[in-house]
């Protein structure tokens, strides 16, 4: 510990007083809770400045680039980001994520990727244990940290063992005071009551941050309460003989939400301001000005008696909160603030054992705007487009349909995490595999209670993905288990396929999209096992669904057999799309996993064969399926989850032979028409909701399970287009 002091010591100065103010910081906000303050010896009043506004500034937040979908931190953990430059030029950034994970991470300024790594796994799920970040002048990170809970105290320090690097860290010397990490404890006792002296007496106040200025006068911003929910932010500059106070703007409210089972919610968390400690006439201020809180830029040239506001954020869906300033970012730098975008902000005090739809689900903007994609037909273009649409989702998490709630390991989600599986065996992105692996780790590896269901089984993919990277037993324990289970009824004639006035229909593979859900599932776990009884049990099952629901003469599937003969208004038989796009998608993620020798494959690369001309033959002009295939004067525009199922289940065809490439053009067509409906922040709209037969659908409707089908589409065309 006394090394590390003494290396902090001996930086420049420049970088010296951006270690001592941020050390300083977290410690002087600790004298939040007793700033009811009555006892100083003078009164401090404030004056109104002057504001001018920049016309046509400030964009959407979901506009900007995500360092995380899943990250938070506490009003009192700045520093959060650095920017350092040497053999890389780098802005760092730490967070928890809504898991209990610490996590550094990185934007690299000439890749322009992202990079992360999860130091800390599973502490408790409170934003409060959130770590402020530090670098050394040799460029070696530091992760200081207290876990926020009344029976321990100790404060904890990390050191990654490399310069610019987040891959491996250390443990120092735990210490009950986190000022023996500061540079200067003479200065803060020595000053501290000057700085206390900056802030008015008598009324409720909230410091926010504290910097000095060229001549190493100090500036103070900090929040006072004329009430509880409605805080007034202000300004505080000493010139060597009194502060100069100014009061800036009322941050219009506070942002925590009410959670529904606290009597109220968390009081005092206003927006939240940031100094740029490069150069303290600028700040950043989180404001609400109409609906949600957005990201402002403030700079003045007169020691705050006028300012110039920019609007960095506007017009934005969701509350954009706790803006932090780069240290070490001069100007002209391309990353000047992060900051807090918050889908759900209820209460920053959770536990592992909080319910996932009460946790914060907040995302850690960056003052960059997302990358341009000109050609969707480019590697770099759909992996951008895959990442976008990734992150939204993620950032967006489907919680109800029709009133109803949705379980993150139910089906909707199975089949999101499909396609992020594949994004994450595309990119190496840690970020989506953890995500994952959380989820499992959360809910004790197991699926839902009905384990007979088909949309219950379908999670399993995802354990069995899990468990091929981590190679952890535990993970397929439940699974296992949970398909010996169903395999143990067998499959001669008790199996009941018939959907209607079956009261076991939820225990049989009844109704199409089920054979997305179940038989790939039991084909994977025969590869991960080398147990054949799986692909018995797989093949066995879908051909008694095929025979009962597949029409030979259509090649393509009834959703279940009450369409059997039932026809649409315009006399026209009725096939759903997204219905058929499982049943194709199942027969591509089987032949995946089967052997090439295996005697089952021939049979399911016939009906493979069978479904993909036809629904070549069905494709419109534009490149995407109707809801209703046979059908397209019932709605002719094309709708995006069925879609993206064939687009994914077609471009694997071409990549393993079972298509002729002259089906190419079409294919890519499909992807092109596809990567139109995403929209710039990441949105896949045009989407069909939960149903069973074709219905209407808008422009600005979503779903979790067509975002994870465009991302499995994405992956086969990066593939196709790029086979090398």
């Amino acid at each position: 510990m006394n090394d590390l002091i003494e290396q902090l010591k001996s930086r420049s100065k420049v970088k010296s007083k951006q270690v001592y103010n941020s050390m300083f910081l977290p410690n002087l906000r600790k004298l939040y809770f007793s700033l009811i303050l009555f006892t100083f010896s003078y009164i401090v009043t404030a004056q109104n400045s002057k504001i001018l506004f920049e016309k046509n500034t400030g964009i959407n937040s979901d506009s900007y680039l995500s360092a995380t979908f899943n990250g938070s931190w506490s009003w009192s953990s700045d520093p959060t980001t650095v920017y350092f430059e040497s053999q890389h030029k780098r802005t760092y950034m730490s967070w928890i994520d809504n898991w209990g994970d610490i996590v550094v991470g990185f934007y690299d300024h000439n890749t322009n990727k992202i990079e992360t790594h999860v130091v800390l796994e599973n502490i408790d799920v409170d934003v409060n244990n959130s770590p402020s970040l530090f670098i050394d002048e040799k460029g070696y990170l530091v992760l200081s940290y207290k876990l926020n809970n009344l029976t321990n105290s100790t404060n904890y320090t990390l050191k990654a063992t490399r310069p610019e690097n987040i891959s491996e860290w250390i443990k120092l010397e735990a210490t009950n005071n986190k000022n023996e990490f500061i540079t200067s404890k003479k200065w803060i006792t020595k000053n501290s009551e000057l700085i206390k002296s900056a802030i008015p007496s008598g009324i409720k106040t909230d410091l926010w941050d504290y910097a000095e200025d060229k001549g190493g006068f100090p500036i103070v911003v900090y929040v006072k309460y004329l009430n509880e929910s409605s805080p007034e932010y202000c300004y505080s500059r000493w010139d060597g003989k009194k502060w100069n106070n100014y009061e800036l703007v009322n941050s219009g409210g506070l942002f925590a939400k009410k959670q529904p089972d606290k009597e109220a919610k968390e009081q005092n968390y206003s927006g939240g301001m940031s100094i740029d400690k490069e150069d303290p006439n600028t700040l950043y201020l989180s404001v609400k000005r109409d609906s949600f809180f957005e990201i402002e830029k403030w700079v003045t040239a007169n020691g705050g008696k006028t300012w110039k506001i920019e609007f960095i954020t506007k017009g934005s869906s969701k509350d954009n909160v706790r803006p932090c300033a780069v240290r070490g970012a001069q100007n002209g730098n391309p990353v000047q603030v992060l900051w807090m975008q918050n889908t759900i902000y209820a209460h920053s005090h959770a536990t592992l054992f909080t319910k996932w739809e009460l946790r914060f689900h907040s995302s850690i903007k960056m003052d960059v705007t997302l990358p341009t994609v000109s050609n969707v037909l480019t590697k770099d273009g759909i992996e951008k487009l895959m990442r976008r649409v990734a992150d939204w989702q993620l950032a967006n998490p489907k919680r109800k349909q029709d009133k109803q709630d949705i379980h993150i390991l139910d089906w909707h989600y199975a089949a999101f995490f499909i396609g992020l599986m594949d994004l994450y065996e595309l990119t190496a992105d840690e970020r989506y595999i953890r995500e994952m692996y959380n989820i499992g780790k959360r809910h004790d590896w197991k699926i839902l209670d009905d384990i007979m269901h088909a949309d219950r089984v379908a999670i399993i993919d995802m354990y069995e993905r899990l468990y091929e990277k981590y190679k952890d037993p535990v993970i397929l324990e439940k699974a296992k288990w949970a398909m010996d289970i169903i395999m143990s009824r067998g499959t001669t004639e008790k199996a009941m396929v018939h959907f209607k006035d079956n009261v076991y229909y939820d225990e049989w593979l009844t109704w199409c999209d089920a054979l997305f859900m179940s038989p790939p599932v039991f084909a994977r776990m025969t590869n991960i096992s080398g147990n054949q009884k799986y692909a018995n049990y797989m093949n066995a099952m879908w051909w008694k669904t095929s025979d009962y629901l597949y029409s030979n003469k259509d090649s393509l599937y009834y959703r279940d057999d009450r369409y059997i003969g039932k026809l649409s208004n315009n006399s026209k038989k009725i096939f759903w799309a997204r219905g058929n796009g499982w049943v194709i998608s199942g027969l591509a993620r089987i032949l995946k996993d089967l052997p090439k020798d295996s005697p089952y494959r021939p049979k399911f690369e016939q009906q493979y064969k069978e479904m993909a001309h036809k629904l070549l033959s069905l494709q419109l002009p534009d490149g995407l399926w109707t809801v209703s295939l046979l059908d397209p004067e019932y709605l002719r525009m094309g709708e995006s989850s069925g879609s993206s199922f064939f687009t994914f289940a077609l471009a694997y065809g071409l990549n393993n032979n079972l298509l002729e490439a002259k089906y190419r053009p079409q294919v890519e067509k499909a992807w092109k028409t596809l990567s139109a409906n995403v929209n710039q922040y990441g949105r896949l709209g045009y989407v069909q909701q939960v149903a069973g037969d074709p219905y209407p659908f808008k422009e600005d409707e979503f779903h979790v399970y067509a975002s994870g089908a465009y991302l499995m589409a994405g992956k086969e065309m990066i593939k196709m287009l790029f086979p090398n």
